[in-house]
């Protein structure tokens, strides 16, 4: 959580899971002390800016805000979807329409990921990570189950990929996180067509 006192964010709030930015207001003909709520910024390797959540909020009322943002927000989807905002549509080679119960389809070809790194596209509404290792394709899902990171942007590390926000590793094939065995990634089945590879996902 991060506070700034003045317009410029001096303080940072615009990279925080909730900023704060203050200012002075009139409540009830009197000139008290408030803030503007602000959730969802971050920085570093995944940067992307926040929404305005509240406006106007009296700092006397400021600590059961606070409270019920720390108890139910879920400040990992938020910056999921606000990158999604930001990025717009990612184009996928081949897509099929997703249809209940079918499996929806992408075609991707090797030479189009360099070897020892990954590339995000989207199929069916899913994001999914795709990593070249020994010039075999493997995809998992995109999005860290930790705290949301984009695996796509994580380093290669033998068969396993580490997330670029706080370091977990999965591997590519099997979705097992060794940092934390209670953490599993979905993965999905690649297949080679030719001089393609076939990304096979089961929509519901």
């Amino acid at each position: 959580m991060h506070w700034s006192g003045c317009p410029a964010g001096c303080g940072n709030h615009s990279i925080a899971d909730i900023g704060l930015l203050g200012k002075n207001i009139k409540l009830d003909g009197e000139v008290v002390e408030a803030v503007d709520v602000f959730a969802g910024g971050a920085a570093g390797c995944e940067p992307n800016q926040p929404i305005k959540i509240m406006e106007n909020v009296p700092c006397e009322d400021l600590s059961a805000v606070v409270a019920g943002l720390v108890k139910h927000g879920a400040f990992g989807a938020m910056r999921q979807q606000l990158r999604k905002i930001v990025e717009g549509p990612t184009a996928v080679l081949n897509l099929a329409a997703p249809v209940k119960n079918e499996a929806a389809q992408s075609v991707i070809r090797a030479e189009e990921i360099s070897e020892g790194s990954g590339k995000m596209i989207r199929i069916a509404n899913h994001e999914i990570a795709v990593f070249k290792r020994s010039g075999e394709l493997c995809a998992i899902e995109n999005v860290c189950p930790h705290e949301g990171g984009q695996l796509s942007k994580g380093r290669m590390e033998g068969d396993e990929v580490v997330c670029p926000i706080h370091g977990y590793r999965f591997h590519i094939k099997t979705g097992a996180c060794s940092t934390a065995p209670g953490l599993k990634a979905k993965t999905f089945e690649v297949s080679k067509h030719g001089e393609a590879f076939k990304i096979n996902l089961q929509t519901e």
